[in-house]
């Protein structure tokens, strides 16, 4: 059976059309940049099985992010009783925070502070929320412990930090077209095409995220900062900004940040919460400085540095 002229034709071309869209993969920038407008310049995109690249997985340490919401439990108790002038002990043990009151109205008022610290969380797979922290009073002790939703929604919130923490440090390798997906309940995928040496990746994703809230400085106009005040860019357009180099709040008081989106604006928000020592201390910050920028910057770089609008005391904002 022989083919048709019309066929062969039509074979030739898209063989050619092939060629053609697949020439700027086998040419450097330079030979690309001299080739004639009417000619495809877009190199095709490959993928790790063609390409190569790094493929990396990242978990999240449960234990270890139980045993840190215990240790901050325990400091947030800490304060409760410190304010309301409360004698008693406070200690870690195991997976629960033990707390010794023996003096009955000042147990009394403890534990309904901590009742009013209670967050409820949605159950994974189930209908209605549940406690994030279980109390259990019992003489003059006071047990606290995680409930399972509690912690699978620290490990959710985690997740989603995470996230957003790795593509701005996957960013500074200068891969283009990264792939980063969440995987499962604590897991994150991260593939890197061509992207040989994983060294320098590494060290960025085992690097501690470094967030810190401080007050913003006024604008330079072009010159050099004064002292105590750093230029630093904006995660988003790259441009500086002025910042105090004095931090007005440390991210060690955070017991809650992530990214997300305004459900009016669709523009991109950082929402967060502070612990007890945090939520004063923020509530000061905010309380003295209505309507001025208050920047948060994370691994050196200005996520957002909103207007404070007026005195925040509930311990979160965004």
């Amino acid at each position: 059976m022989r083919t048709s002229r019309t066929a062969l034709v039509t074979y030739i071309l898209i063989i050619i059309i092939g060629l053609l869209a697949a020439l700027p993969n086998v040419l450097s920038p330079q030979q690309i940049a001299a080739m004639p407008d009417w000619l495809p310049k877009k190199q095709i995109t490959l993928g790790l099985d063609l390409r190569g690249g790094s493929h990396l997985v990242l978990e999240v340490d449960a234990p270890a992010l139980r045993a840190d919401r215990l240790k901050s439990l325990a400091a947030e108790t800490r304060t409760l009783m410190s304010t309301e002038a409360v004698r008693g002990k406070v200690q870690v043990e195991g997976d629960t925070v033990t707390v010794r009151i023996t003096d009955p109205d000042g147990r009394a008022r403890i534990l309904a502070r901590l009742r009013e610290q209670v967050t409820q969380v949605q159950q994974v797979g189930l209908k209605g929320s549940v406690p994030d922290i279980v109390i259990q009073p019992g003489g003059d002790l006071i047990t606290l412990s995680l409930s399972e939703a509690g912690t699978a929604d620290r490990i959710n919130q985690a997740i989603g930090q995470s996230v957003e923490i790795v593509r701005q440090r996957v960013d500074q390798v200068g891969v283009a077209e990264p792939t980063i997906q969440r995987v499962g309940t604590d897991r994150i995928l991260v593939q890197l095409p061509g992207l040989q040496d994983p060294t320098r990746l590494r060290e960025l994703l085992g690097s501690t995220a470094q967030m810190s809230f401080h007050m913003v400085a006024p604008e330079t106009y072009g010159a050099p900062p004064p002292e105590g005040v750093s230029l630093l860019p904006d995660a988003k357009t790259g441009q500086p900004m002025p910042v105090y180099d004095r931090v007005a709040l440390s991210g060690e008081r955070l017991s809650d940040a992530r990214s997300g989106f305004d459900q009016q604006t669709n523009q991109p928000i950082v929402t967060f919460r502070f612990d007890a020592v945090g939520t004063k201390q923020f509530a000061d910050i905010t309380k003295q400085n209505v309507g001025k920028p208050f920047a948060i910057v994370l691994d050196g770089k200005v996520l957002t540095a909103p207007v404070i609008q007026g005195p925040i005391l509930g311990g979160s904002g965004q």
